[in-house]
């Protein structure tokens, strides 16, 4: 029989954990721009001019 041997398992495990906790992490970046580029407009939408970062 051709078997994987145990150590590669927990390789691929963990490679699979690294790329998850990637992607999370970029979500969460992503989130974070996106609602200060909304709050911005926000404060464009209404008229004001003391809107900086």
């Amino acid at each position: 029989m051709n078997e994987t041997p145990p150590f590669q398992h927990g390789r691929g495990r963990f490679l699979a954990l690294i790329v998850i906790a990637t992607l999370l992490a970029g979500g969460l970046w992503l989130v974070r721009k996106l609602g200060s580029a909304s709050a911005l407009q926000d404060c464009v939408a209404t008229g004001r001019r003391d809107c900086g970062p």
